[in-house]
């Protein structure tokens, strides 16, 4: 059968810190992923953790780059935008069907593109390696 679906990128580089990977919570989801390896990583943010599961090579890296504004970002991305996946080198929203609404579009774009600066301020590249 064919679904159509809609997905929108924004490269980060640098990589996040510690091979982060953060999914929004979905309760099937996050069974298989638990039985697969995920770690379900804890921020001590009840908000934050209800809604997502945090993966990271390196637990330790990823929450000291999981501060405050950071958090915070996340979660106004994801009231704006609902599709979180965050990869080490990507942001990623992904929807069923056609995202054809101009004003959605309008507001799933500029979020990415607010959470994705946040994102690189928080972990700045030294350009001088």
């Amino acid at each position: 059968s064919r679904h159509t679906r809609t997905a929108i990128k924004a490269a980060l580089a640098p990589a996040l810190p510690g091979g982060l990977t953060i999914v929004r919570e979905v309760a099937l989801f996050n069974s298989l992923g638990k039985l697969v390896g995920w770690q379900d990583i804890q921020t001590g943010d009840q908000l934050f953790d209800d809604k997502f599961l945090i993966k990271a090579q390196d637990p330790h890296a990823a929450l000291k780059f999981l501060n405050n504004e950071v958090r915070s970002a996340i979660i106004e991305y994801d009231q704006k935008a609902q599709r979180i996946t965050l990869e080490p080198d990507a942001l990623r929203y992904k929807a069923g069907g056609t995202l054809s609404d101009p004003n959605t579009l309008k507001t799933v774009l500029e979020a990415q593109s607010k959470l994705a600066n946040i994102l690189r301020r928080a972990h700045p590249q030294d350009h001088d390696d």
